[in-house]
């Protein structure tokens, strides 16, 4: 079975709409275990400084309804491949 490229969204539902920021541990464990896949994190993004570490962690996107709702996201970036960056 062909794994590599594969998308997967990491939520945790104990952090969806909480703001407890992302979990960034069990990122890290997936990243560790499956380097060839790009992750989204999904639950607990609440603001640029998130989006930031998670970006700085290697994490394709992010998933950020409750921040967008918020408020608190200032800095939202387009899929790369659809801004040409």
């Amino acid at each position: 079975m062909r794994t590599a490229g594969l998308d997967i969204i990491v939520m945790t539902l104990d952090r969806v709409g909480v703001a407890e920021g992302p979990d960034g541990e069990r990122i890290r464990s997936l990243q560790k275990r499956t380097p060839d896949r790009h992750f989204y994190a999904a639950g607990g993004v609440r603001d640029d400084d998130d989006l930031a570490r998670l970006e700085s962690m290697g994490v394709a996107g992010a998933l950020v309804a409750t921040a967008l709702h918020a408020g608190t996201i200032r800095r939202v970036r387009r899929n790369r491949s659809e801004s040409g960056s």
